[in-house]
């Protein structure tokens, strides 16, 4: 059972995320956007986490981050092992979310199915004592 944080500001997209999650045995924790993400990290230490890139972010303080935010600030601030699934319903992004450190991107709508096998894949080789990083 891994602990997993599913951070999206759509909350249906969260509950619908985190009961795919649930009914395979693992735990969930979930965040509305990528500060509070962060906030749960630091919190939960989870084994993984999946955020969406497009997020409301304010230029008020506290400035909110956005999912490519949330991954830079993860791989900058030791959590460069963490796995960490990018999604968004724009393909153009794959670049910069390969260059921000995601291990996985996947476009919106995403097969359950799919996200569930790449999320069980990252959580394996995670664990694995010969993984590769």
């Amino acid at each position: 059972m891994a602990k997993i944080l599913i951070v999206d500001d759509d909350g249906d997209l969260r509950t619908l995320y985190g009961l795919c999650f649930l009914r395979r045995g693992h735990s969930i924790v979930a965040a509305s956007n990528g500060a509070a993400g962060l906030t749960c990290v630091t919190a939960q230490a989870p084994d993984l986490v999946i955020t969406d890139v497009n997020m409301p972010v304010s230029a008020q303080p506290p400035r909110g981050m956005d999912g490519l935010d949330l991954l830079r600030h993860l791989r900058a601030n030791g959590h460069r092992d963490l796995p960490v699934i990018v999604l968004t319903a724009r393909s153009d992004q794959r670049v910069a979310a390969a260059a921000a450190g995601a291990d996985a991107f996947l476009v919106k709508p995403v097969p359950l199915r799919e996200l569930a096998e790449v999320a069980e894949l990252l959580i394996e080789g995670r664990r694995a004592p010969h993984a590769a990083r």
